[in-house]
């Protein structure tokens, strides 16, 4: 498999290739690639680098015309945070490649036609994934005890390096969820969420047959795969401590809010919430799987700029979900 690290290596031939095996159109050409500019808008700075490509194409099943290919290219991030998410186990660039490359393709082999297309539709089309660790043992000592054998993976493990090529959507009639949010006299509306759910039941789904089953993925035994979207940590003194300081600076600025409004009810309530030690003992509890009837694997890093809505003739706003795919082995309640 090719392996892309970095943006400089998307070549015209390079690009011409992976459109080629992409869209299963061998006589297509790239003529020319624009140089990689700023995504702009609400989508920059989050987990992985932004740049949108422009690609000028001919041949194919056009008949020779040439037309012009939008494309969005997420790099993982060439800084400390790379390097934290290889500490810590998380490999976040690496999951998400994965998911393109290898666990979305084989999902699909297992779940009804209907169902299949409504996978399809929910997710945007992505011409090349990968990662440098694809080609690395992820059930390694090394990996699975990165915190504890920091020096070691300091000198012997990269940071993480690759590229996720996929379709603008922000180049055709998408409008994210984050502007939506900003839109006077409308916004979000309940309907919208409901859309986003039933989205989301179709990718929890497909990933509760195959926790059911016995296989792998890819070239990855199922072991691996298990491994790699691991359950985030929630045992231990540790965890309870850093959930519990979380919780107390989240429910600190609703009270700000309370206060600055004047409702003493509503803060006396979120006060009593925040000091209840049952509060961090439920918050952990929300992402336990272990005794769970409905295994799945769930959208782990939710964010409103990443999930993209349509415009149909008659103007309601159908959803794309989540472009950005760190997942995590929960109980399907615990997505919710």
């Amino acid at each position: 498999m090719l392996i892309l690290e970095n943006v400089g290596q998307l070549k015209q031939n390079v690009v011409e290739g992976i459109l080629r095996d992409s869209l299963d159109d061998p006589s297509l050409r790239v003529l020319d690639v624009l140089d990689p500019e700023g995504l702009g808008g609400l989508n920059d700075g989050y987990a992985s680098d932004l740049k949108k490509i422009v690609a000028t194409v001919e041949g194919g099943e056009e008949g020779g015309e040439q037309k012009k290919i939008h494309l969005v290219v997420k790099a993982s991030l060439a800084s400390a945070e790379s390097w934290i998410s290889v500490l810590f186990g998380g490999f976040l660039f690496f999951k998400e490649s994965f998911w393109y490359s290898s666990a979305f393709p084989e999902l699909l082999k297992l779940v009804k036609p209907s169902q299949r297309e409504a996978l399809l539709e929910m997710m945007p089309v992505v011409h090349h994934a990968s990662c440098n660790y694809q080609e690395q043992d992820i059930d390694s000592c090394l990996l699975k005890n990165g915190l504890l054998c920091c020096c070691c993976v300091f000198i012997t493990k990269p940071k993480e390096k690759g590229i996720i090529l996929m379709e603008n959507l922000k180049e055709s009639e998408f409008i994210d969820l984050k502007a939506i949010e900003r839109t006077s006299g409308g916004g979000v509306k309940s309907s919208h969420m409901r859309m986003i759910l039933e989205a989301l039941a179709q990718f929890h789904g497909a990933w509760m047959v195959w926790m059911r089953g016995t296989g792998g993925m890819g070239d990855k035994t199922r072991e691996e795969v298990l491994f790699l979207y691991k359950q985030v940590g929630t045992e231990g003194a540790m965890y309870k401590a850093m959930y519990k300081a979380f919780i107390k600076k989240v429910m600190n600025l609703f009270i700000e809010v309370a206060e600055a409004k004047k409702e003493e009810e509503a803060k006396k309530k979120l006060t009593e919430l925040r000091d209840s030690p049952r509060t961090v003992d439920m918050f952990m509890k929300a992402f336990s799987y272990k005794d769970s009837k409905f295994k799945t694997i769930c959208h782990a890093d939710l964010w409103t700029s990443q999930i993209m809505f349509l415009l149909n003739e008659d103007g309601e706003q159908y959803p794309k979900p989540p472009s950005s795919t760190p997942q995590t082995t929960v109980s399907p309640t615990g997505s919710l």
